[in-house]
């Protein structure tokens, strides 16, 4: 009776297991959909033996002892990295692809990418046609009229390309106080799941799926910031900065804010407060990653080089043109009067250029004093085309580097965004590949529990027979 009584009691064990197997492969088609769950498995071992029988050891059954998720840690330990690379080479791209003062076009020749000055470059050039046209006769008024509307416009085309490159960089302000935001959010996640997967782990029984949840949201860390996660002997995981800076440590998460810094224009700067809120640091831009270092890589980078450039180019362009202008006479009598005015420094340069004269007739086109067909300054003015500015290039050489140099920036980082982005997705796919729910799979697995499901269930009711028999047999031997 007792060995009855074992198998009965180790076929019920057993049914148990094909249960939970049952339980898992279903909960794995439910979310084989899901982002962020990685597949179970319910692990089935066989039970000690308990019993024997004629010095035969016999088996005690099956059992579940826990459920595992299939995750790859050699995949894992690359894909943070790989996130963090393709979304900060990727809003980066995006940001110096944004701007349209420095016109992208297409080399009808070679078929590759082109950069042009855009407007700036058509108000320079126009502005020397016009004094071209004027030198031929000095005392025409309407070539003097279109000179001096022609001045007025290459001042409005540096106000232009600088309040564009202001504005891109405003603009990318903007977007950082956005991604601080998501940040934060993320990095409390973390730690409180954290908590939430250290208490639930006491009991023995993985929380297989809040491990997911804070999987997800490492991932987003990793993709926002660059945050390295790093797993605690405690089982705990902590998110550390590029800079070496912990965004999270353990149940405690840290918090990025923004504001104005005043070594960068006014643009916004990062200040962290640090896991447990003790003390606050300054974050430099090379201290994150992600979409947020991209971000401030294109808004101090390409962009700052190229505000700072525009501004150079107008303070020495405005200078040179000045002193030619001082130097001569206008057709009415006016002499020592600057063509444009700048502002005291030259950075903000170009966003401050202005016309400095009231008319046309200001416009110093002779050397000496009344002689109305004198086009000796014109032709000094014409001159400072292919003179050469502080940089040893002329105003359209120099303007061609800049806008190259800008074209450059924004080509290289278009290149690294695919490579990066290309490389994210291939260790995306094969964790996918590897953790992700395969419905065939599990269908096979349903069929494989419920075959064996029915086979206890035939113990069982075969058992329960030779029970009845037994017990029959006892009543008739009494």
């Amino acid at each position: 009776m007792a060995n009855i009584l074992s198998i009965l009691t180790s076929a019920g064990t057993s049914l148990a297991a094909q249960q939970e197997v049952t339980a898992t492969a279903s909960n794995n088609i439910d979310n084989a959909n899901t982002p962020g769950y990685s597949r179970q498995t319910a692990v089935v071992t066989d039970l000690a033996p308990t019993d024997t029988v004629g010095g035969t050891v016999v088996g005690g059954g099956a059992t579940v002892t826990t459920v595992t998720q299939a995750r790859n840690r050699f995949l894992e330990a690359q894909i943070p990295q790989a996130l963090a690379q393709a979304a900060q080479s990727s809003a980066e791209s995006d940001a110096l692809a944004s701007l349209a003062t420095f016109n992208t076009g297409t080399d009808a020749s070679s078929g590759s990418s082109t950069t042009t000055g855009g407007a700036l470059s058509t108000a320079i050039s126009s502005f020397y046609s016009s004094l071209s046209a004027v030198a031929q006769d000095p005392s025409d008024p309407s070539l003097r009229s279109a000179a001096f509307g022609e001045a007025q416009a290459l001042a409005q085309a540096f106000n232009t390309t600088s309040e564009d490159i202001a504005s891109s960089r405003s603009a990318l302000d903007t977007q950082a106080s956005g991604l601080v935001g998501e940040i934060n959010a993320a990095a409390a996640a973390v730690a409180q799941l954290n908590g939430e997967i250290q208490e639930a782990s006491a009991g023995g029984t993985p929380p297989n799926d809040l491990l997911d949840q804070r999987q997800t949201q490492l991932d987003t860390l990793a993709t926002l910031t660059g945050g390295t996660p790093l797993t605690t002997s405690q089982g705990y995981v902590n998110v550390m900065l590029p800079g070496g800076i912990a965004l999270v440590a353990g149940t405690s998460a840290g918090s990025l804010s923004t504001q104005p810094d005043p070594t960068n224009g006014g643009h916004l700067g990062l200040v962290l407060t640090q896991p447990g809120g003790t003390s606050t640091i300054a974050i430099a831009d090379a201290g994150v990653g992600g979409s947020l270092g991209g971000t401030l890589a294109a808004r101090d980078g390409a962009l700052a080089t190229a505000a700072a450039q525009v501004d150079e180019l107008a303070s020495d362009l405005s200078a040179q043109l000045n002193t030619v202008n001082e130097a001569g006479y206008g057709l009415d009598g006016s002499t020592g009067l600057a063509l444009f005015t700048t502002g005291p420094t030259v950075t903000g340069a170009a966003g401050a250029m202005a016309l400095a004269l009231s008319n046309s007739d200001q416009l110093a086109l002779s050397a000496t004093s009344g002689a109305t067909g004198d086009a000796t300054n014109a032709q000094a003015l014409v001159a400072t085309q292919s003179a050469a500015l502080s940089g040893g290039e002329d105003v359209t050489s120099t303007l061609s580097s800049i806008t190259s140099q800008f074209g450059t920036a924004a080509s290289d980082a278009q290149a690294l965004s695919t490579q990066d982005s290309a490389l994210s997705a291939n260790l995306q796919t094969q964790r996918a590949s590897y953790s992700g729910v395969s419905t065939d799979e599990e269908l096979i697995t349903l069929q494989s529990a419920q075959r064996a499901y029915e086979a206890i269930s035939k113990v069982i009711t075969t058992t329960d027979t030779m029970m009845d028999y037994l017990l029959s047999m006892t009543n008739i031997t009494t």
